[in-house]
């Protein structure tokens, strides 16, 4: 990193982690993986899936980032801009 590159760290209101399924990816990926992923966990948490983001998938069986906005984080209308 240059000595002169600045950069800013802000808190994010959102929860990150990661899901390991006992899945090979070309079985995650064939079966719609990511869209039953965010269906699935919206579900069970109750909440919109316009909240859950996936970041990545991973081999390791299948392991899926996964960040969970705060409510509204993905309504056009709340974000300053």
């Amino acid at each position: 990193m240059d000595k002169d590159c600045k950069f800013t760290i802000e808190p994010v209101d959102a929860i990150q982690g990661y899901v390991r399924i006992d899945w090979t990816m070309n079985e995650f990926f064939a079966a719609d993986g990511v869209s039953k992923f965010i269906n699935r966990l919206a579900s069970v948490l109750n909440i919109p899936p316009s909240r859950i983001k996936v970041a990545g998938v991973r081999q390791g069986s299948v392991i899926v980032d996964v960040i969970i906005e705060p409510d509204g984080a993905s309504d056009p209308k709340t974000q300053s801009g």
